[in-house]
């Protein structure tokens, strides 16, 4: 295992890098009409980095052969990498609007927010599943699926959620409803809306040495704002920034029975060509290939939805999850 260590950007000119499923039935057209499946589905986050050579010879595959093996939409499986340093390639990176800088990027603290979540241990790679931490490198396929199917079987949903999104140039126009099942009295259920690159050839280090591999369904965004920005780094605060949870709940104290459904938009962006070749430039002396830049495709995009119950300011519940293609 690796130790996960964050690293701050200590301002928006430090041009460095800061360290650190199954599809959901929506008719398979993006106006059909949402239906909430009253079932429990579980979330694995897979946490990883790219430097991080068990991650390559041991948890990328247990995470992906884990992924083929699972036949339904009731494990939703991320892979996350909220860590950065000098070669974390796959790392949600985003320009910073509010200094109306085309060659500035900041990271996108939504990624620090959602591995808070998943009650790190400190190392990676890391298996979180449903609220609890299934391991480190030790972690296997079979032990991910049974987990999941227990998990499943066990749970009353409080909260069911469907979600379906379509591309509109470089726009992700999503939609998600949520219905409550078994609400708990008095809770505040929240959402994640996370962008997602569903594969990408790209670096990672395989036990000692660098290799291109097949990475599989990326954190790429989040389609959750803060008007109000995210202060992070050395007291920056970026406005407009993309948040794990949005700014307020998504459904007070519902009674059973009650839905609601919102719609998002997820704004695709890319720095400047000359920013890319100024960073892939070193990279390419070292290892032969880039920085693992997001080119957006919508046939290679997803989306999902994620429903936390609120249970502290710092942290939240895992409560259900849903996965849908970019149309």
């Amino acid at each position: 295992m690796k130790k996960l260590v964050f690293l701050a950007l200590i301002s928006a000119g430090a041009m460095g890098f800061m360290q650190s499923c199954k599809k959901d039935d929506t008719s398979g057209t993006s106006d059909a009409p949402l239906t909430v499946a009253e079932k429990q589905r579980s979330l694995l986050i897979y946490n990883t980095a790219t430097w991080c050579g068990p991650c390559g010879s041991v948890g990328s595959p247990t995470f992906k052969s884990a992924m083929d093996a699972s036949k339904t939409d009731d494990l939703v499986m991320i892979d996350l990498h909220p860590a950065l340093s000098s070669m974390s390639f796959l790392v949600p990176l985003t320009t910073d609007e509010a200094k109306n800088n085309p060659d500035s990027l900041y990271y996108a603290p939504f990624s620090v927010e959602l591995y808070q979540q998943s009650k790190p241990n400190g190392y990676i790679p890391q298996f979180y599943c449903s609220n609890s931490v299934l391991g480190n490198s030790a972690v296997t396929k079979d032990q991910i699926l049974e987990f999941a199917n227990n998990y499943n079987s066990a749970v009353s949903p409080e909260v069911g959620v469907a979600v379906k999104a379509a591309a509109s140039g470089n726009n992700i126009n999503i939609t998600y409803k949520m219905k409550a099942l078994e609400p708990e009295s008095g809770a505040e259920y929240y959402t994640s809306l996370l962008v997602i690159e569903k594969s990408v050839d790209a670096a990672q280090v395989v036990g000692s040495s660098w290799q291109k591999i097949t990475h599989k369904n990326i954190v790429r965004g989040s389609a959750k704002y803060s008007a109000a920005g995210n202060t992070f780094g050395g007291g920056t605060t970026f406005k407009n920034a993309p948040v794990a949870f949005g700014d307020a709940a998504d459904m007070t104290n519902p009674s059973a029975g009650s839905e609601v459904e919102k719609t998002a938009t997820y704004k695709y962006s890319t720095p400047s060509q000359g920013l890319k070749d100024a960073w892939d430039a070193s990279l390419v002396s070292q290892i032969g290939y880039g920085f693992g830049w997001w080119n957006f495709n919508a046939s290679n995009s997803a989306v999902v939805a994620i429903v936390w119950k609120k249970v502290s300011s710092t942290e939240m519940f895992y409560v259900n999850a849903a996965y849908a293609d970019v149309k």
